[in-house]
């Protein structure tokens, strides 16, 4: 947004600059007088417009690169972000197996003993659960970059089989799940990385439903080319703040504070639908918080997927 910003404002100064130039030449113009003045104006003006056509291809063109540039500084700091989880993967890996060493090696020889080697082995769970996470969202960035990896899929298959799957937690957290999925909605994408979607707002809806509460999926057409998937789960009303970042990388909300995670799950799912040209999003009605993600049917529809994407990121800061 920023960018976009210092764009616009780049080109309305130069404009206007430009304008006021011609204004004035035609105003020293008239004054004059006779042919001087006639050959003067129409040789001021042509003068002017050249000037003017300039200072329009010299600002598109500045605009462009200045927003070019950001995107790129964009990119490398995934990439590096990426990189450096990568090499820490390794020691992670390691510290992991030495600490799941000596709880089982060391367990009852001391309370303060076992409760640290207890700390020490859940801080490495979550730090790779992190890692991991920061991997992946390369992973689905390069996926969903190359087109390859796309087919048209039924996605209410894919659908139903993640309901299935989670089906049994939701039974064991006390907790309730229906689904009303139209039959043979199909969508052109990459089939593994929907999935990953799907089970990131089913596994949300796990975590914040409370006991006895109830999650709806729905999967509806919406357009001849568009259809949307619903995840509704009973709760608390999210705020309007966090409505707005709550799609955005390592934001957790208040109440997310004491739970597991480290708030990539939602931006992974928000930066695989941009990718495929679709919208998330997530509103309250009837007593429950609303998830929604809509997606094309057709690949002639989707729109320029990393510009979608960059203006989405850039929303968040």
């Amino acid at each position: 947004m920023k960018t976009e910003r210092l764009r616009l404002k780049f080109i309305v100064c130069t404009m206007a600059v430009v304008t006021a130039a011609v204004l004035l030449s035609m105003a020293a113009a008239l004054l004059a007088g006779g042919h001087m003045r006639r050959d003067l104006f129409r040789i001021q003006l042509m003068t002017c417009s050249v000037i003017w056509s300039c200072a329009l291809v010299f600002s598109l063109f500045f605009s462009r690169w200045a927003a070019g540039s950001a995107e790129r500084r964009m990119r490398y700091q995934k990439r590096a972000v990426a990189d450096v989880s990568h090499e820490l993967k390794t020691p992670l890996t390691v510290i992991t197996a030495d600490a799941a060493l000596l709880k089982e090696n060391c367990h009852g020889i001391c309370d303060d003993w076992d409760r640290w080697l207890d700390h020490m082995d859940e801080e490495c769970r979550q730090m790779t659960a992190l890692l991991e996470s920061i991997m992946s969202l390369a992973k689905s960035e390069e996926m969903s970059r190359s087109r390859k990896y796309w087919k048209d899929f039924n996605l209410s298959r894919a659908v139903t089989e993640k309901i299935l799957l989670f089906e049994p937690l939701f039974y064991q957290m006390g907790k309730e799940i229906s689904w009303q999925i139209e039959k043979n909605l199909s969508v052109r994408g990459n089939e593994t990385q929907i999935g990953q979607v799907i089970q990131v707002l089913l596994d949300n809806s796990a975590k914040y439903t409370p006991e006895g509460g109830r999650t709806q999926v729905i999967l509806e057409r919406i357009s001849r080319n568009s259809v949307r998937l619903w995840v509704n789960s009973q709760g608390k009303p999210i705020p309007s703040e966090t409505k707005e970042r709550i799609f955005c990388r390592y934001y957790r909300a208040e109440e997310a504070a004491g739970r597991k995670g480290c708030g990539l799950g939602l931006s992974i799912a928000g930066d695989i639908i941009h990718f495929h040209g679709g919208r998330a999003g997530v509103e309250y009605k009837d007593g429950m918080n609303c998830f929604y993600v809509i997606l094309k049917t057709r690949q002639g529809e989707i729109r320029k997927t990393w510009e979608s994407l960059y203006k989405a990121q850039k929303s968040c800061v």
